[in-house]
C-alpha cells in the first residue's frame, strides 16, 4: 500500500497570535487549531518574524552568476551585514536581471531564534514575508506582535520589507512615502506600488485604515485576506540550534550503527568457535577506539557552537541611513520646519533645513539629540542663521560614537 504523504505544516505570527496552517494539497492552505505537535511534524515550517530578518536589495553591475555572487559577498561585508567568521546567515533569495545589471535580494537572518522557538525542531525555516501570497506590484501590510510590517513586490517578486510602530495614520503615511521614495530612487521598485493592501485580520480600528486618514491623504488602502504560500520560499537557512540538533542526531545514529555492528560481529564469532575469541576481543577494542574517536569529533564542535552564541545579532539595523532618517522625521513638529538636506557618509550625519524661528530650530535639535533611537551619535548645531523673512536656517551634525 502506498504511504500517504505527510502534510506540510506552517506556523506564523499573525497579530499577537501564532497561527498554524496545513498544506495538504496544491489548493489553498487550511488553518488548523492544534499546534501542540508542530515541533514533531516531519514537514513543519517556521515563519521567522520580519523584524528578525533584514531585507537587503542590492544592484550589481554584472550578470555573470559568479561575478554577482562575489560582488554580493563584498557588498554585504562592507555594509556590516555579515558575521565576522562566516557568511552562511546571509542568503540570496532572488536575482532579477535587467539589462547589464542584476538586482539581488538578500536576507540576513539572526544567529539564533527567539527563546520561544529555540528548542523546537522545525524541519524548515523562512522569513515570514516570503511565506505569504502577495499581489504583484503592491505594498502589503500586516502586523506581527507590536510591529507593523510592509512588504513590497516588483512584479511577483518580494524585493523588500520593513517594520515600524507608527503612532497614528499621519506617521504611517510619512513612513510609507519615505520607503517608496527610497526604493524607487534606487530602482528597487520601477514605480510606486499599484495597490496598497491591508490584512483584513487587523480589524476596523487599526490606525492604517483609510477612514482614519485626513481627507487630503495621498495613500488609499484596500483590505484583503492574506494566506500562506510557499511560492517565494527557498528554505536555505536554519538556526544554529537546528544544525546542532542535526549533528547530534547524526552522531547518535552513527554510534548506534557502530555498536550494532560490534554486537553482530561478537555474536557471530562466539557461535563459530572459541578460537576466534581473541580475534573478537581485538576487533572490539578497535571498534571502541572508533567510537571514542567519533565522540571526540562531536565534542570538537562545542567551541564552535559557543563562539557563534557569543557573536550576537548579525547586523545593527539602526546604522542604516533609512533608519536614522526615520528617527529624525519622527521628531519633526507638526509644522514650522522644512528639511532641505540629509546625508549620511562614513558614520557622519548632516541635516539642514529652515525653521520659522531660531527657537523652533533649537527645539528640533534638542528632540533629535535626546532621541533614544539616535543615541549612537554625538549631535552638534551651530547657532541658526537668521533670514530676512525672520525665519532661521539651521545645520545639524551627528558623528557616530
Amino acid at each position: 500500500m502506498k504511504k500517504k504523504p505527510q502534510p506540510i505544516r506552517l506556523v506564523r505570527l499573525a497579530g499577537s497570535v501564532w497561527e498554524s496552517w496545513e498544506f495538504a494539497s496544491p489548493a489553498r492552505p487550511r488553518r488548523i487549531e492544534d499546534s501542540a505537535d508542530l515541533q514533531e511534524a516531519p514537514n513543519s515550517i517556521l515563519a521567522v518574524s520580519a523584524r528578525s530578518v533584514i531585507a537587503a536589495p542590492i544592484w550589481v553591475s554584472a550578470t555573470d552568476p559568479e561575478i554577482v555572487r562575489t560582488s554580493i559577498a563584498l557588498e554585504l561585508e562592507l555594509r556590516g551585514l555579515l558575521p565576522k567568521k562566516r557568511s552562511s546567515d546571509a542568503v540570496v533569495s532572488k536575482t532579477i536581471v535587467k539589462g547589464d545589471r542584476t538586482l539581488v535580494v538578500a536576507r540576513i537572518f539572526p544567529t539564533a531564534l527567539a527563546e520561544t522557538f529555540e528548542n523546537r525542531a522545525f524541519s524548515r525555516y523562512e522569513a515570514s514575508p516570503l511565506l505569504l501570497s502577495l499581489e504583484e506590484n503592491s505594498a502589503t501590510f500586516w502586523t506581527e506582535a507590536e510591529d507593523m510590517v510592509v512588504a513590497f513586490t516588483r512584479g511577483r517578486d518580494v524585493v523588500y520589507w520593513a517594520t515600524s510602530r507608527p503612532a497614528n495614520s499621519r506617521g504611517l503615511e510619512k513612513w510609507i512615502e519615505m520607503l517608496v521614495a527610497y526604493l524607487t530612487s534606487l530602482g528597487i521598485l520601477e514605480k510606486p506600488p499599484a495597490r496598497y493592501l491591508i490584512d483584513e485580520q487587523m480589524g476596523d480600528n487599526s490606525v492604517m485604515f483609510p477612514e482614519t486618514f485626513e481627507p487630503d491623504a495621498k495613500i488609499r488602502f484596500s483590505r484583503i485576506a492574506l494566506f500562506p504560500s510557499l511560492e517565494h520560499a527557498t528554505f536555505e537557512w536554519k538556526p544554529e540550534s537546528a544544525h546542532h540538533a542535526e549533528r547530534k542526531s547524526l552522531s547518535t545514529a552513527k554510534a548506534r550503527r557502530v555498536l550494532s555492528s560490534l554486537a553482530a560481529v561478537y555474536f557471530a564469532v562466539a557461535l563459530a568457535a572459541g578460537i576466534y575469541v581473541a580475534l573478537l576481543y581485538a576487533k572490539e577494542r578497535r571498534l571502541k577506539a572508533q567510537v571514542s574517536n567519533l565522540e571526540a569529533q562531536v565534542g570538537s564542535f562545542a567551541p564552535i557552537i559557543q563562539g557563534w552564541q557569543e557573536i550576537g545579532p548579525s547586523a545593527e539595523q539602526q546604522a542604516f541611513p533609512l533608519e536614522i532618517l526615520h528617527f529624525v522625521v519622527k521628531n519633526l513638529p507638526k509644522d514650522g520646519i522644512r528639511l532641505t538636506t540629509y546625508d549620511v557618509t562614513d558614520g557622519h550625519v548632516v541635516i539642514e533645513g529652515e525653521a520659522t524661528s531660531a527657537s523652533l530650530a533649537s527645539q528640533f535639535f534638542g528632540s533629535v539629540s535626546k532621541d533614544a533611537g539616535l543615541s549612537g551619535f554625538h549631535w552638534e548645531m551651530p547657532p541658526p542663521a537668521l533670514l530676512p523673512s525672520s525665519a532661521a536656517r539651521f545645520h545639524i551634525n551627528g558623528a557616530a560614537q
